[in-house]
């Protein structure tokens, strides 16, 4: 169905789906039958939506291209720092471990040799020396030495006999006599090397082997067997974290060097900082627990970025592949596809603008040709749908005339009925009962005895109270006040006193009205507030009731609000017998040619509005 001039929606019969010759209707005869404007057709240059698509499409490939390339960048520097870190950290614990088994393994087989017997007798047969130097791969440089009291070599391992240089001015002498001792770094007087020390006593204390193992070698066999891919450097450093213990590269620089003067030493245990040279790199660390070592591994961060960035550039590569396949692809979809949807592009603006244009033929891709046909159905659909609604929407307009014309017709005749009847009413019930009334005046002046007084009391009372009630339905018949210039009010006011007279509920009037209205929106206001006021006095056992008349534009608008127990929505009191309700009360509105709404929630009292023109 045609829903508003801009929205169509084809729910048609089959007959309207299926293939069909084409059929063009004048789409300007449809907005003019809306009473409505039509499409509205720019004059832009034939494509430029296209042309503007397809550049923003390109635009936002580029901008998500360079997007996805620095992000492959950020990744690819980062999983290259993260996996740098985690293979230095592990190139740090095996090193470790490595120094601590062999530090473990030094100072075992020392102690082994302190506590064999006949150690003490060297001294006086060196020649039956009967060490050898054999120590771990990491630890493979080195002697040991069997010392006296004294500090003279009694025994080592790298002399096949002879005399050697002593140790009689080692500050570690005594400790050496003393206990086992591990220190690090010494000066080996003997050899003139930086070297790790580890000596124990023999059971006499008279003297104690010694094992001498060179540092300098150490970094470099750490390089060699865990630097790995990245060529990690190795630095361990000392029990105080100032010196140096050993390092894989320039040994010979920095074994035994302080690092206060490096920019090493200033920094805490972040994983990436510069080296003792001033290189930047990303480190691991883990503890040698026995000689209380740290080793530390690091990649240089230039070759882990370089490498990152050398995959950066593999992943740019095929980022820019991608680019020129896809705006190869998209100039061919626009080379292939452009010139058809401009073509019916054209011949929709033609039916548009042109009463007499042709069907809409156009040759192309297959789903253009089928939206052309599409767009054919469719128009012979929506014409058609067009006139069935218009010629429907032409016969509820004639019916709703009829109807309003029916109850207008049936309300006047009822409003003469009730005028008529009240005229006989007054002329001759009325005066019936006058007449009777001034005859029973006569009659009490000649009455005789207490029981014809009262009697005749009696009748006399019963016919005012029968001129009462007539005088009462002659109001609610035809109020003599609306044919004043401001009788509603009037009208509206004698009603709500004659309640409030029979019920006792506090009623109260708000009129702001200076207009002259005609008599049929008088009738029609006050017969729906009468209706109102009936509802409110059998259904709402209110307390208080507010009736505010108002003057608004082209008419006059009341309201009656009450305080009583109300009803939920949707559920509206039974009318009462001789009543209509509130669906009387809505179509005498509607048949006025203005409008009624209530507002009710239960306990909380209702609000009846209405409106009808002046």
């Amino acid at each position: 169905m045609l829903d508003g001039a801009d929205k169509v929606v084809l729910a048609g019969p089959p007959a309207f789906r299926s293939p069909a010759s084409p059929v063009v209707t004048n789409g300007s005869a449809i907005a003019a039958r809306e009473k409505g404007p039509g499409p509205v057709i720019h004059a832009q240059r034939p494509g430029w939506r296209i042309q503007t698509y397809l550049a923003v499409l390109v635009a936002v490939f580029t901008a998500t291209a360079m997007g996805a390339a620095l992000f492959v960048l950020w990744a690819s520097e980062s999983d290259a720092r993260s996996s740098a870190r985690a293979q230095a950290a592990f190139a740090a614990d095996q090193a470790a471990r490595d120094l601590n088994t062999g530090t473990a393994a030094l100072q075992e087989s020392v102690s082994a040799i302190a506590g064999t017997p006949g150690l003490d007798d060297l001294a006086a047969d060196p020649s039956r020396c009967p060490l050898t130097y054999g120590g771990s791969d990491v630890f493979a440089s080195g002697h040991y030495d069997i010392i006296g009291s004294g500090g003279a070599v009694l025994c080592s391992s790298r002399l096949l006999g002879g005399a050697a240089p002593g140790y009689q001015s080692a500050p570690w002498l005594s400790s050496a006599l003393a206990g086992p001792i591990l220190i690090t770094p010494v000066n080996d007087s003997a050899t003139g090397a930086t070297s790790l020390l580890a000596a124990s006593p023999t059971p006499s204390h008279r003297t104690f082997v010694a094992a001498f193992v060179d540092l300098a070698p150490i970094g470099t066999r750490l390089g060699a067997s865990f630097g790995g891919p990245l060529s990690l450097e190795f630095l361990v450093v000392g029990n105080d974290n100032k010196t140096v213990v050993a390092r894989s590269r320039n040994p010979g620089q920095w074994v035994g060097a302080k690092l206060t003067d490096s920019q090493f030493s200033t920094l805490t245990r972040e994983t990436e900082h510069p080296d003792v040279d001033g290189t930047d790199r990303i480190y691991g660390h883990s503890a040698v627990p026995i000689a209380h070592w740290t080793v530390y591994a690091g990649a240089a961060t230039t070759e882990v970025v370089a490498s990152a960035r050398l995959l950066f550039q593999k992943d740019l590569l095929i980022i820019l592949v991608g680019f020129v396949v896809v705006s190869i692809a998209a100039f061919f979809v626009y080379r292939h596809t452009a010139p058809p949807l401009l073509e019916l592009t054209a011949a929709l603006r033609a039916i548009a603008l042109r009463p007499d244009a042709l069907p809409v033929n156009v040759r192309g891709p297959a789903e253009v040709t089928a939206i052309a046909n599409e767009f054919n159905r469719l128009i012979a659909y929506v014409d058609m749908e067009m006139d069935e609604r218009l010629e429907a929407e032409t016969t509820v307009r004639h019916q709703a005339k009829r109807l309003r014309d029916l109850l207008k017709r049936q309300t006047n005749a009822a409003e003469n009925e009730r005028s008529r009847i009240a005229v006989e009413i007054h002329d001759d019930t009325v005066q019936v009962l006058a007449a009777a009334s001034m005859r029973i005046e006569r009659l009490k002046t000649s009455a005789v005895g207490d029981a014809q007084k009262r009697l005749i009391a009696d009748v006399e009372e019963a016919i005012k109270t029968s001129a009462q009630r007539l005088r009462n339905l002659l109001f609610d018949l035809r109020p003599p006040a609306l044919d004043d210039m401001h009788g509603l009010q009037t009208a509206i006011e004698e009603s709500v006193a004659h309640l409030q007279t029979d019920t006792g509920i506090q009623f109260q009037v708000q009129r702001r009205v200076d207009r002259q209205i005609a008599i049929e929106s008088k009738l029609a206001l006050f017969r729906i507030t009468q209706e109102a006021l009936a509802n409110v006095r059998k259904h709402s056992q209110a307390r208080n009731v507010l009736v505010e008349i108002a003057d608004t534009k082209d008419g006059v608008q009341i309201t009656v609000s009450d305080d009583g127990i109300g009803f939920p929505t949707g559920v509206a009191p039974l009318p009462l017998p001789g009543h209509l309700g509130m669906a009387a009360m809505e179509e005498r509105a509607i048949a006025a040619g203005g409008w009624w709404r209530a507002d009710s929630r239960q306990a909380q009292g209702t609000k009846v509005a209405f409106w009808v023109p002046g």
